[in-house]
């Protein structure tokens, strides 16, 4: 087992000896790599330790090599090959595919007589019929074996496990006393693979249904297309080693230990294709008791959706199997997904299940925390898979999140080389080479980035990644196993060589795929919907990544507000929910951490009248400007708003009111109004420190890639979001972003430092003061006296909403809150009104103010938690 963490852009620093303390499925070489495979663990976290949980249960055998079988292959002791050979049947008989180095399908030819030879002795197999009747159903192997009289020692169960299986599903189902009814049980097999070598195990049907004949259609791709339509008749049990045993006696019937009324005991024939292809033809002379689909592996495969929609409709009794019980929860999402109902059976442990543990193409063991590796990934193949499976089984395997890309690490030309763990391969290296031509003749030469992928999770899986610098971004898939080059065929110019040699070329690796990122851009397409697709996706995503609950309020959902009873100052937190700011807003409240996504303030005249000033407010223009206009207004504008807008108001507390200098507040909205909304300073109040204020996966390194990108595409709004502001901690004018990557080099400062300078109140940009819908009330509070003594000392553009409505300025008893709050359990601890859904405030007025406070507070995801006095 290797860390689960390993390629999380830093190295393993040792073997892997930290597991999870929940599931102990997955282990880990340290905390860091802990923490940062959270994210992608916790969705399966639970279920792992479920089935954890069984882990004895699945080498739970009665048989005294069971520790050889399960143990000693899985810690890499022994293995198949070893283990047939100490008994003598490695290679032989129908045990010859029973490790890696065995026979293939392909070379089925069952006119050679070893396929029907156990190899074994007669007191080790069963080669002729059972000494006594069956009393009652077999329930375990040792129920079994003692019935039929061998001993615990003998290895038949490895091969006997497919006719027991056929038994135990015709219990299951209940067709077991049916079988006392009929004269023919016809089953449906599909999708044989090894057992085609096989096939003479499913003589011992004979001894389980005794004067039943047992028809048996093998149906499936893997049939060689020279045994199409082959009929097989087993009139007789696999045979013994013994010369002298009954088995070899010329009246082979009465080995059977059968009537003499049938001539043929259990009859197979095989059929190559699919099964809905095929079902037409077969069922006019065999239409089935039962159909039964051992190692199914439903939702890897496309071609059971049609399969499973023709069963729905027969209403055949239908049994699947699979190699591991994570791969029947899949299976069993897949058929819900099909036929809309869950399977009528639970998934239950297979009591006849092969009492040896699978080895993988090299011949080693797979224990069960390995269990999972299989030829495909549910996330690779999903994707590519009908609707009908796909859809619903991906939407709990990715999400919106997904599409944004995971800094993996740097690669300079002196560095050596990097490696990570990716989404399809697990192990990756990288290194870069300089080159002295270049295309372009410029004199600056290029570069050839290689990458080498190995060690696939998965048959069909990819790898996406983005490369990038300041200069430029690019990106590149890989399928293969191999050594992969990019070139750089030129640099841009001397500044982006330079910064190469320094820094380097960054990669990011796209987490969940190909497949699955184009999947995640599906995700993020309805948060910007105005439809109610558009709304539950913002609000899927909210509970998913913040914990945010949603309970339905009782209507009505808008409260009828007396403005006498609104004051000058109280605050109005706003959370949009559809449409295009409600999806802005639900990706700004994933990386602050704040619950609601505007702000608005109320202000009373002389007259008493009640008014409404806002940083953020759309004029006929389609600018984004800060205006006062009356409360009747500003209210019919929210009723209207067609992205559903879930409003509370926050009363200030008495004491805070009584400070609240009114005209200062008016004068200062009134400097403000008609001016820019403040997207100068907007990026800047959350990002505090060098590393912990980016909800992973975004962090520093793709930020500046991001900006690197904007500027190329559209230079004007760049300047607008941040060249003017990072001019500004530099102390320098109209350098563009390059110009600035190109000072913070000179001076020796890192770019994600330089993005964590505090913003000051005082900077005065091109249009004037900056201020966002939070920056804009909180200024106002400065100059209207609620900050008191530290109010200087206080830069309210470094606040973000959260740390707004955090500030313990608020009233603080319900019995204070007017009577229309429309909260008749009391249950929240200001006003809503607005909104069908409760908001949440978490911290709601819990903070004093005191100086230089939110300059430097890291603040993650879910829990968005903060140090005192950062």
């Amino acid at each position: 087992m290797e860390c689960a963490g390993k390629g999380s852009g830093t190295r393993c620093l040792g073997p892997p000896r930290k597991r999870c303390g929940r599931c102990g499925a997955v282990a880990y070489c340290s905390a860091s790599h802990q923490l940062s495979h959270w994210k992608e663990h916790r969705e399966e976290c639970e279920r792992l330790e479920q089935q954890m949980k069984r882990l004895d249960s699945l080498n739970d055998f009665p048989f005294t090599f069971t520790e050889e079988a399960t143990v000693q292959i899985s810690e890499k002791r022994g293995n198949r090959c070893s283990f047939l050979s100490k008994r003598g049947i490695h290679q032989v008989g129908m045990w010859s595919c029973e490790c890696c180095c065995g026979a293939s399908i392909a070379s089925l030819d069952y006119t050679r007589s070893e396929s029907n030879t156990w190899n074994l002795s007669n007191i080790l197999c069963p080669c002729h019929g059972p000494s006594s009747p069956i009393t009652k159903s077999f329930c375990t192997w040792r129920d079994y074996y003692e019935w039929r009289c061998i001993p615990l020692h003998s290895p038949v169960a490895l091969l006997l496990h497919w006719p027991l299986t056929v038994y135990h599903a015709i219990q299951i189902t209940g067709l077991g006393s049916l079988t006392s009814e009929i004269c023919k049980l016809r089953i449906h097999y599909l999708g044989p693979e090894k057992e085609l070598l096989q096939l003479a195990v499913f003589g011992e049907l004979c001894s389980l249904f005794p004067d039943v004949h047992v028809h048996i259609d093998f149906i499936g791709p893997a049939v060689p297309q020279h045994r199409h339509g082959d009929k097989i008749d087993l009139n007789s049990y696999a045979h013994c080693i013994e010369n002298d045993c009954v088995c070899k006696s010329e009246n082979e019937s009465s080995s059977l230990g059968i009537g003499t009324h049938t001539s043929s005991a259990v009859t197979l024939q095989l059929h190559r294709g699919f099964y809905h292809d095929w079902f037409g033809d077969i069922s006019k002379d065999s239409f089935p008791h039962l159909i039964i689909a051992p190692n199914a592996g439903i939702a890897a495969y496309s071609s059971w959706l049609p399969t499973i929609e023709l069963i729905k409709e027969i209403n055949v009794p239908a049994v699947f199997s699979d190699y591991c019980e994570e791969a029947c929860h899949l299976a069993a999402c897949c058929i819900n997904s099909i036929t809309s109902q869950p399977p009528r059976l639970p998934i239950q442990l297979n009591p006849f299940r092969q009492p040896m543990v699978v080895e993988d193409r090299l011949g080693f063991g797979v224990d069960f925390g390995q269990a999972f590796k299989v030829p495909f990934r549910i996330n690779d193949v999903l994707p590519v898979l009908p609707r009908q499976i796909s859809w619903p089984v991906l939407n709990n395997l990715h999400s919106a999140v997904d599409l944004l890309p995971a800094f993996v690490g740097s690669i300079t030309p002196h560095n050596g080389s990097i490696d990570w763990k990716g989404a399809c391969f697990y192990d990756n290296e990288a290194r870069l080479e300089l080159s002295g031509s270049d295309r372009n003749g410029s004199g600056l030469g290029g570069g050839v980035l290689y990458l080498t992928t190995s060690d696939a999770h998965s048959w069909t899986c990819m790898d996406l990644y983005v490369f990038a610098t300041p200069y430029r971004v690019t990106w590149d898939y890989y399928f293969s196993a191999r050594e992969h080059t990019l070139k750089f065929d030129s640099w841009e110019d001397p500044a982006e060589l330079e910064y190469v040699k320094q820094h380097g070329i960054s990669v990011f690796l796209m987490p969940s795929g190909m497949l699955g990122t184009l999947l995640s851009l599906v995700d993020v397409l309805p948060l910007f919907s105005n439809t109610a697709w558009g709304q539950n996706a913002n609000l899927a995503f909210l509970k998913t990544h913040m914990g945010a609950t949603f309970e339905k309020r009782p209507k009505p959902w808008r409260a009828t507000i007396n403005p006498e009873d609104v004051h000058s100052g109280d605050f109005l937190a706003v959370s949009k929910i559809r449409g295009r700011w409600g999806g802005f807003e639900t990706l700004e409240k994933w990386v602050t951490g704040a619950f609601a996504g505007h702000t608005a303030v109320c202000l009373k005249d002389e007259m008493g009248n009640l008014w409404v000033a806002e940083s953020g407010h759309e004029n006929e223009k389609g600018e984004e400007i800060i205006v006062i206009i009356p409360w009747n207004e500003w209210w019919e504008l929210s009723l209207k708003d067609g992205s559903n807008p879930q409003i509370a108001l926050l009363p200030l507390h008495p004491d805070v009111r009584a400070k609240f200098n009114s005209t200062a507040a008016w004068e200062y909205a009134r400097s403000m109004a008609g001016k820019p909304y403040g997207y100068h300073n907007m990026i800047f109040s959350w990002i505090d420190t060098v590393a912990d204020n980016y909800p992973p996966p975004l962090d520093a390194h793709l930020v500046i890639s991001v900006m690197s990108m904007w500027t190329r595409v559209q230079p004007a709004y760049a300047a607008n979001m941040w060249n003017e502001a990072l001019n500004k901690r530099l102390g320098t004018e109209d350098l563009d972003l390059y110009g600035i990557l190109d000072e913070t080099e000179r001076r020796g400062i890192a770019f994600d430092q330089l993005l964590t300078i505090p913003e000051q109140d005082d900077w005065v940009y091109s249009d004037g003061k900056s201020t966002t819908c939070v920056a804009f009330i909180l200024e106002m509070y400065k100059e209207a006296g609620v900050f008191g003594p530290v109010a200087n000392s206080i830069q309210v553009t470094e606040f973000t909403i959260r740390d707004a409505y955090m500030l313990k300025i608020f009233e603080n008893n319900r019995t204070r809150l007017p009577s229309w709050c429309n909260d008749e359990e009391g249950r929240l601890p200001f006003c809503q009104i607005l909104g069908e859904y409760w908001m949440e405030l978490p911290q709601y007025n819990t903070l004093e103010p005191y100086a230089n406070m939110n300059e430097n507070c890291p603040s993650l995801p879910p829990i968005y938690d903060r140090p005192m006095e950062c």
